[in-house]
């Protein structure tokens, strides 16, 4: 069978993987909603035979066959008005790579959603919110730093102090792992990630390894990380940007050039360019200054085109990148098209431009409070120092 025939909400990652959020809470996606009734369980008290195949990871396989639009998955939904969400990248991905796996799927699911095969695929780590950066856009429970600066409660410490331990009582389910995804928090900061490292050399345990990390960090206390991919084949690493100079240290603080980019050059000459990946999340803070960023980005030779993405921030949505005030917005996009990166790659910005000719109304109000209310918070770069042109809307 192929996938066109299945539903249209059908998302292959209930059979192949599970997640772990910032405060241990297990599920299947890093997407999936963190409202309370969807949580599926806990790591410091839950196994994955408890996951599996418990009621709400039943329901949710019964729900995406039979073309339910199960709550939980709101955000790829949304994500798919205007570019290709998680959920049809999983799809096109895994069917492409693994030959018969819809077949699989089938013929292994029971009527209630029980799936038959009791081993993972892909499982998504993050093992702490422990973070050298406090990024603007960032909601305050990912990152230690950006705690410190906001009278929020701090999230359940559900870190176990060695993870090994939970992987040796789950190892049934996780002796076929192809992929293992790291985030965070930041992952090269969190000795969990190096804990699971040792379990998996010492298990001779061979995953892809995906990274997503700000790129500042390489070395944990006596783990040097180099030394330790030695011993997996594949390892791919996302390092996420959203600006060089003062727009990217406004928008991630912590960020520096001086330290990153080298960074990125080391991981390169040590992985490989082509499993090197920069992120560029699109927001209303850097969506006028795209077009300069991925010329730099040619021209520094960090990475080709085609391994430089851009995403479209959805939340907080009061810095959604259509958020900027209306004029600026012209600006952005009439740069865009005139800009030689446009001629070049025109597929890089083509959704931009899309869902631009879809705005009615101007909602700038909202980000205009969002990002006076948070430069009152931070210290440093103000967005009016790398933005000038926004000072009129901001005013005193």
């Amino acid at each position: 069978m192929k996938l066109n025939d299945l539903s249209s909400t059908f998302c292959i990652v209930p059979w192949i993987q599970l997640a772990i959020d910032v405060n241990g809470t297990l599920k299947p996606c890093c997407y999936y909603s963190q409202e309370s009734e969807y949580k599926f369980g806990k790591i410091s008290k839950d196994n994955i035979i408890d996951i599996w195949n418990g009621d709400k990871n039943k329901q949710l396989r019964i729900d995406l066959l039979n073309g339910v639009k199960h709550k939980g998955c709101d955000y790829c939904y949304d994500i798919e008005k205007f570019s290709e969400s998680r959920r049809q990248f999983m799809n096109r991905n895994w069917v492409e790579n693994n030959p018969g796996i819809i077949d699989t799927i089938l013929n292994n699911t029971l009527s209630d959603g029980t799936y038959l095969k009791n081993e993972l695929e892909f499982f998504d780590f993050r093992f702490s919110n422990v973070c050298n950066f406090s990024c603007r856009m960032c909601q305050p429970i990912y990152s230690t730093e950006k705690l410190k600066k906001f009278d929020v409660e701090i999230p359940e410490n559900y870190n176990i102090e060695n993870i090994a331990e939970w992987f040796d009582n789950n190892k049934q389910y996780l002796q076929n792992l192809k992929v293992i995804y790291l985030a965070g928090g930041e992952p090269f900061l969190h000795k969990q990630h190096y804990q699971l490292l040792h379990w998996l050399i010492d298990n001779n345990l061979d995953p892809m390894f995906y990274y997503q990390t700000n790129g500042s960090i390489l070395k944990y206390g006596k783990e040097d990380i180099f030394e330790l991919w030695k011993h997996f084949t594949k390892i791919k690493v996302s390092i996420s940007i959203d600006g060089f100079g003062d727009v990217g240290e406004y928008i991630r603080t912590g960020y520096k050039d001086e330290v990153v980019l080298p960074n990125i050059e080391k991981i390169k000459n040590e992985i490989g360019e082509e499993n090197v990946i920069l992120h560029y999340t699109v927001q209303a803070c850097n969506i006028y200054f795209i077009t300069e960023f991925f010329e730099e980005c040619l021209n520094r030779k960090l990475v080709p085109a085609d391994q430089i993405i851009f995403n479209q921030l959805i939340d907080p949505v009061e810095l959604e990148w259509t958020k900027l005030p209306k004029p600026l917005l012209f600006e952005a996009i009439h740069k865009m098209l005139s800009s030689n990166v446009y001629k070049n790659y025109p597929e890089k910005f083509e959704e931009f431009i899309k869902k631009y000719d879809t705005i009615e109304s101007d909602q700038s109000q909202l980000f205009i409070n969002y990002i006076k209310n948070i430069d009152n918070v931070y210290d440093g770069i103000r967005i009016t120092d790398y933005f000038p042109q926004i000072e009129k809307y901001i005013g005193d």
